[in-house]
């Protein structure tokens, strides 16, 4: 920047020489390596809100986190501050809580807009490159319900226990499987098996038995694996 401005002084005297003096003003714009400086707080909290003879102790908790993610909430990659807000209200002596966490994401280029909004009804938040996941804990030894979105907070999908995930890199193809157990008053519906490319292209396969009720299976969903006709293919 020295040399820049040097070069330009020599030069302006060069002129003068043969012209008349001009009143003129240089401006050099130069890099300030914090001018895209950002902050941002959030502010965490416990309050006790009642007591209850059954309940017991009825209390409230708030919690903000930050991290730095890589996602690609369009179709490029970026990176993003993710802002993390969970809210749990739960009871001493009752199982299970009810959370809600909404996560804020915004571009490191540009931390002053908002890139992405979402709050859901959940124990565990989980972003991912393309889709972000949600993870609600079964209660009383219940299987986890999970489900999987895409960046237009559309549903994937959504199943019990696990959900398998298989991916051809080349081709750009994600498949997700799952397995939902039956809750109908039909009892020879086992469940359903649900297979899904992406929001809109999915499928399902009902589980029915005449022979084996529901009410005699396990709680649990089966296990589910994925195998190639190819080999090699994992």
């Amino acid at each position: 920047m020295k040399s820049l401005i040097f070069f330009t002084l020599i030069f302006a005297g060069l002129s003068g020489c043969n012209n008349a003096p001009k009143n003129e003003t240089k401006s050099f714009k130069s890099h300030d390596p914090l001018k895209n400086a950002y902050a941002d707080s959030g502010q965490s909290s416990f309050k006790i809100l009642k007591y209850d003879s059954a309940k017991g102790y009825n209390f409230e908790t708030k919690e903000v986190n930050y991290k730095v993610v890589y996602l690609s909430l369009q179709k490029d990659l970026n990176e993003y501050i993710a802002k993390f807000t969970s809210t749990t209200n739960s009871s001493t002596e009752v199982e299970g809580q009810n959370k809600t966490i909404e996560v804020q994401l915004k571009s490191l280029e540009n931390p002053e807009g908002l890139a992405f909004d979402v709050s859901e009804y959940c124990d565990e938040f989980i972003l991912e490159t393309n889709y972000y996941k949600t993870i609600k804990h079964g209660c009383c030894g219940a299987e986890d319900e999970i489900s999987i979105y895409d960046y237009n907070k559309n549903e994937i999908i959504s199943g019990d226990g696990t959900i398998i995930k298989a991916e051809i890199p080349n081709a750009r193809i994600n498949l997700f499987v799952a397995y939902k157990r039956n809750d109908t008053k039909d009892t020879t519906i086992l469940g359903t098996v649900i297979y899904s490319y992406n929001s809109s292209d999915k499928y399902s396969i009902t589980v029915k038995s005449d022979n084996i009720q529901r009410t005699k299976c396990s709680p649990f969903a089966p296990e589910i694996s994925l195998t190639s006709e190819k080999a090699g293919n994992t």
